[in-house]
């Protein structure tokens, strides 16, 4: 931290289901990482995670398993992109 265009996410010791990381900005509205939309999953071990498309700034992030309301958290925090 800070970052660019690439974004080095590690989840040790738990084996996610359904896990996704997404990104937000100050006033809360949910970011496109990419194309894909506002969400990239994740995987157990080291994620590299292509987040080009987010802007530059303080960005919040929020990790979680579960794809919907009832979904656990795994972690949150903020990040700078460059």
């Amino acid at each position: 931290n800070p970052f660019t265009d690439y974004l080095i996410l590690s989840l040790d010791g738990y084996y996610p289901q359904n896990a996704y990381i997404y990104f937000y900005d100050v006033m809360g509205r949910l970011l496109p990482a990419d194309r894909s939309g506002g969400r990239k999953r994740v995987w157990h071990g080291e994620n590299e995670l292509d987040v080009s498309g987010l802007p530059s700034g303080i960005i919040f992030y929020d990790v979680r398993d579960g794809a919907n309301q009832f979904s656990a958290s795994l972690g949150h925090g903020k990040i700078v992109k460059l």
